[in-house]
């Protein structure tokens, strides 16, 4: 009898997400509105944003602290990919 009951409460438990409804976009908005976040981007960057009732998002990455492995003289280099397959820039107009 036990055994029974409890088959039929766990078939119950299984059952019952799929009785969710879609969600409207209305719906979907009061949902998310107000709601804070936090995310990590692919490259490392670390922060928290908030989501507004008018789908503005506001982010606040944090700082990211470059350690040095060594002492002396440290410069900072910027690396520019290759254009060589883009396409020509268009012509400037003299207005």
């Amino acid at each position: 009898m036990l055994v029974r009951i409890a088959v039929a409460l766990s078939a119950v438990a299984f059952a019952v997400p799929a009785l969710a409804e879609p969600l409207s976009a209305e719906a979907a908005r009061r949902f998310v509105a107000g709601k804070q976040f936090s995310f990590t981007c692919f490259e490392g960057t670390v922060g928290s944003g908030r989501i507004f009732s008018d789908g503005s998002v506001d982010s606040a990455p944090r700082e990211r602290i470059v350690q040095w492995d060594h002492e002396g003289e440290r410069a900072i280099v910027a690396v520019r990919p290759s254009t060589a397959g883009w396409p020509p820039a268009a012509p400037s107009v003299a207005g």
